[in-house]
C-alpha cells in the first residue's frame, strides 16, 4: 500500500475527461484525474480555478473555469452537487459561512472567521459573543435536520439554523483539510437526545461581552484559501483589541492555511462488535453519509470494519483495480461504489457500499432479493445477492454499520469493451444481441424490468453469456403503484420518462435502442468510432438523437446500410418516440419476431 489515498484524498470518484475513463481526486491544494490510460496525469492547482458549474440534463456534468483565456475542463462524474459544495469551500462565498441562528432561544448570527466558529448574539444594545476554537465533533439534529451540534471539550451547543447539513459537511470537510491521514475528528452520529449546552465553563468557551467590532461583517477568508477553524489549544477571552489564552498552556503558533484547532481530539465510543446497530436505539443514521472514500479507508481493514455476520473478514482480500493500482474501488455509479473481494474460500464477490442515503434502499432490496430467490428459476443472467442492513463501519461512525449488498462476481467486460473488441467479428455481436433481447423478454415473463440498461451494466464473459449487473433501479411486482427511485442513462431512455413511469415495461426502449445499435454495428463497424468516441457512457445514440431521430447522423448513417432489420428496428424506435414511455408496442418478444 503506498499510502497516496490515505494521505492525500479528501475526496474522490470516477470520472470521464475527453472521453477518458479514469478517476478524478481532490487532494489537499489540488484536483487531480488519473486516467486508466495511462497518460501523465492532469493536476489544477486550487490556486487556478476560478469557478465552477455543473451542466447536462442529468447534471453529471462538472465544468472548471481555470486562469488563462478562461479555459474549461470538463469531467462526467457521480454526485456532482457534492463536488461543487466542496470545491466552493476552497473560495468561500459569504452564504456558505455566515447565517442566521439560536441558541437556547436567543437569536443571533453563525459564522466562520478566521480560525473560529462564532456566534454572536444581540440583547438590546449589548453584544454577546460566543467563540469556538476547537470541535471535538459536529452532526446535524432533529427530523428537519434544524439543529446544528457542535461539541468543543465537555461542552455541547445546539444551533439553530437552516441547514444544519451543509454546516456539518461544512465543518467535517474543513476537519479532513487539517487531518487528511485518516487520524482526525470524527463528524459523530446523531445523538438520540436534544441536549443543549452541558456547562458554562470558561475553561472551553469564551463569552465576549460589550464588543464594538462586529464580527461577522469581516471579510471572508481570502481567496483560494482553505477554511481555517481554531488555531489555538483552547479558547480565548478577547476584551477590546487584545486576545490572551484562557487554558493553562499557552497555545503554539501555526500557520493560518491550516484548518481546525491544533490540539482536536475525536471522542470514539467502543467499537462495536454485535450484528445490530445497538449504539442507534432507532436503527437509523443521521448523520452525513459516507462517500467514496470512506469506505475505500474502510476497505484498507476489512477485519476491523466488516460486520462478522458477512464473514471471517480476516481472512479476506481485497483485490486491487488492476486498471489503476492505487484504488481499492472497481467502480462507482449513482448509487455507491463497488469493490471485488475473494473470500476466504477462495469465491469472489462484489460488495457494493451505498454512498446515498435512501430510506427505501433497505425495503427495496429485501423486496427484490426475496421476489428473485422464488421468481428467477435458472436465469443466470441475473446475478445472486444478499443485502446486509449492518454491513460496514466508516469513519462516519465507529458505532454503526452502514449497508452492504453482496453480489457474485461475474468475471466478462462491459458490452462497451465487448462491442470494441469484437468489431471485425459481426457474427459475434449480433449472437450476443439476439441473446440479450431474449434475456430481457424473460424478465418481462416473471414481472421484471431491469431499469437502468445501459453499456456499463451489461457484462458479456468470454462464453457469449450475459448478466446483467447494478440492480438499483429494478423493478419487481411488489413495486406497483411506487414510483422509481432513478431514470436511469438518458442515451437509453425515452426523453420523457419520469420516476411516475415504472413497471416490467420499463426496459423496452433501452432494449430497442441496445438491439438496433449492436445490429447496426454489426453491419456497419465504422459506426462505432464514428459515434461512440471511446464514450463509456453509450453505444451509438445519444439523449440528443432522440430528441429529433430523422434529423440526427447517425439515423442517417443506419439508414444508409439498406438492412431490412435495422430500417424496421428504426421505424419501431420512431414510433416509440412518439408513444408513452410504457407503450408495449417495441418488447423484446415484438422486436425478436421482426
Amino acid at each position: 500500500m503506498n499510502g497516496t489515498l490515505k494521505k492525500n484524498n479528501l475526496l474522490w470518484s470516477s470520472a470521464v475527461c475527453d472521453h477518458e475513463f479514469g478517476f478524478l481526486r481532490l487532494t489537499s491544494d489540488s484536483l487531480v484525474f488519473e486516467s486508466n490510460e495511462h497518460v501523465p496525469k492532469r493536476v489544477i492547482p486550487f490556486s487556478s480555478i476560478l469557478s465552477t458549474y455543473a451542466g447536462g440534463i442529468l447534471r453529471r456534468r462538472l465544468t472548471i473555469v481555470v486562469k488563462g483565456a478562461q479555459q474549461k475542463v470538463v469531467f462526467t462524474v457521480p454526485k456532482t452537487a457534492v463536488w461543487r459544495k466542496n470545491l466552493a469551500l476552497i473560495n468561500p462565498r459569504p452564504e456558505y459561512i455566515k447565517e442566521k441562528s439560536k441558541l437556547n432561544g436567543e437569536a443571533g448570527i453563525l459564522s466562520i472567521v478566521e480560525n473560529s466558529l462564532i456566534f454572536q448574539k444581540v440583547e438590546g444594545k449589548e453584544k454577546k459573543v460566543i467563540r469556538i476554537d476547537s470541535i471535538d465533533s459536529v452532526h446535524p439534529r432533529g427530523i428537519l435536520k434544524g439543529t446544528l451540534a457542535v461539541r468543543s471539550g465537555n461542552i455541547e451547543y445546539d444551533f439553530k439554523v437552516s441547514k444544519a447539513d451543509q454546516w456539518a459537511e461544512i465543518l467535517s470537510f474543513a476537519i479532513q483539510m487539517k487531518h487528511p491521514t485518516g487520524n482526525k475528528p470524527q463528524v459523530a452520529p446523531q445523538s438520540t437526545q436534544n441536549t443543549q449546552v452541558k456547562t458554562t465553563s470558561p475553561i472551553t468557551s469564551s463569552i465576549i461581552s460589550g464588543q464594538q467590532k462586529s464580527y461577522y461583517n469581516q471579510p471572508s477568508p481570502s481567496a483560494h484559501r482553505k477554511l481555517n477553524l481554531g488555531t489555538k489549544s483552547g479558547p480565548t477571552l478577547t476584551t477590546g483589541s487584545n486576545t490572551k489564552p484562557i487554558a493553562p498552556n499557552t497555545p503554539k503558533t501555526v500557520s493560518k492555511r491550516q484548518s481546525i484547532a491544533q490540539g482536536i481530539t475525536a471522542t470514539r465510543a467502543p467499537v462495536q462488535t454485535q450484528s445490530s446497530n445497538r449504539a442507534n436505539p432507532t436503527g437509523q443514521y443521521r448523520g452525513s453519509w459516507p462517500m467514496g472514500q470512506d469506505y475505500d479507508q474502510a476497505f484498507q481493514n476489512v477485519a476491523k470494519n466488516i460486520n462478522p455476520t458477512l464473514g471471517n473478514a480476516s481472512a479476506w482480500e481485497v483485490i486491487r483495480n488492476p486498471r489503476n493500482q492505487s484504488m481499492l474501488v472497481y467502480a462507482a455509479g449513482n448509487f455507491g461504489s463497488v469493490y471485488k473481494v475473494r473470500f476466504g474460500d477462495g469465491k469472489i464477490y462484489a460488495l457494493k457500499c451505498f454512498t446515498k442515503k435512501s430510506t427505501e434502499i433497505n425495503m427495496r432490496y429485501e423486496k427484490i432479493s426475496n421476489y428473485l430467490e422464488t421468481n428467477s428459476g435458472n436465469r443466470k443472467f441475473l446475478v445472486h445477492f444478499k443485502y446486509f442492513k449492518d454491513g460496514i463501519k466508516t469513519k462516519k461512525s465507529d458505532t454503526f454499520y452502514f449497508p452492504i449488498l453482496k453480489m457474485e462476481w461475474c468475471e466478462g467486460q462491459s458490452l462497451n469493451n465487448f462491442i470494441a473488441s469484437n468489431l471485425n467479428r459481426p457474427k459475434k455481436i449480433k449472437s450476443v444481441a439476439e441473446a440479450l433481447v431474449k434475456d430481457v423478454a424473460s424478465l418481462q415473463d416473471i414481472g421484471i424490468a431491469h431499469g437502468d440498461l445501459s453499456g456499463d451494466n451489461i457484462i458479456v464473459n468470454d462464453k457469449n453469456e450475459i448478466f446483467f449487473v447494478d440492480y438499483d433501479g429494478m423493478y419487481v411486482p411488489g413495486f406497483k403503484g411506487t414510483k422509481s427511485v432513478e431514470i436511469g442513462h438518458a442515451d437509453f431512455q425515452h426523453p420523457n420518462r419520469t420516476r411516475e413511469d415504472y413497471s416490467e415495461k420499463l426496459d423496452n426502449f433501452s432494449t430497442l435502442v441496445i438491439y438496433t445499435s449492436l445490429l447496426a454495428v454489426s453491419e456497419k463497424p465504422s459506426l462505432w468510432s464514428d459515434f461512440n468516441d471511446d464514450n463509456p457512457d453509450r453505444l451509438i445514440f445519444g439523449k440528443n438523437d432522440f430528441k429529433s431521430l430523422e434529423a440526427s447522423k447517425v439515423y442517417a448513417e443506419i439508414m444508409k446500410i439498406k438492412d431490412q432489420k435495422t430500417t424496421k428496428l428504426l421505424s419501431v424506435m420512431k414510433e416509440a418516440l412518439s408513444r408513452p414511455v410504457l407503450w408495449d408496442g417495441d418488447n423484446p418478444n415484438a422486436l425478436l419476431s421482426m
